[in-house]
């Protein structure tokens, strides 16, 4: 697996996925990576695939969006057994970013919300954020307006997304100051 130098490549887990297309969000990503002229490029694991196509998630568009990759059968079967924890998808993610890690001069950032698995991605030495952060982004590169992100991550508990009082406010007041 190889990358370009001076591409960030994301690498997202089913979460995140499922909380943009609940929010209407992939147009935005397409979007954001567009508007960053190809220097981004945004990977979804076999294994996320995999988990949204057995929800009720319409997939479609996510070829179109994604590009999907298998991680390396040797790097999934050494995190499976280290960290028991883990699903699938977390597993794809992980293993996709220390593939890239080892090969590629590109920037690898992993979009997870799940507080174990995020704990694990910083513990190996990997860029980690979440929905929360790819909102900000959005609004930072004028994709989506900030009343528009305000009222997404509002919104985003109602998804069954667990947000802190505290995490809420401080994602807040950063769209509010015009990220």
């Amino acid at each position: 697996m190889k990358c370009e130098p001076d591409k960030i490549v994301l690498i997202f887990d089913t979460s995140v996925v499922i909380e943009f297309i609940k929010s209407s969000l992939l147009d935005g990503l397409i979007k954001y990576r567009n508007k960053n002229s190809a220097n981004i490029e945004m990977m979804l694991p076999a294994e996320v695939l995999e988990e949204l196509e057995r929800s009720t998630i319409n997939c479609n568009s996510l070829h179109d969006i994604f590009k999907v990759v298998r991680a390396e059968k040797r790097i999934v079967e050494r995190l499976k057994q280290r960290y028991l924890g883990l699903g699938d998808g977390e597993i794809g993610v992980l293993s996709i970013a220390l593939a890239l890690k080892n090969s590629s001069p590109s920037h690898i950032v992993l979009l997870i919300d799940d507080y174990y698995a995020r704990k694990i991605a910083k513990s190996l030495g990997l860029d980690v954020h979440g929905t929360l952060w790819l909102i900000q982004q959005l609004k930072m590169h004028n994709i989506i307006t900030k009343e528009n992100a305000i009222k997404i991550v509002k919104e985003l508990p109602s998804h069954g997304f667990y947000i802190d009082e505290n995490t809420f406010s401080q994602v807040i007041e950063t769209i509010l100051k015009d990220c």
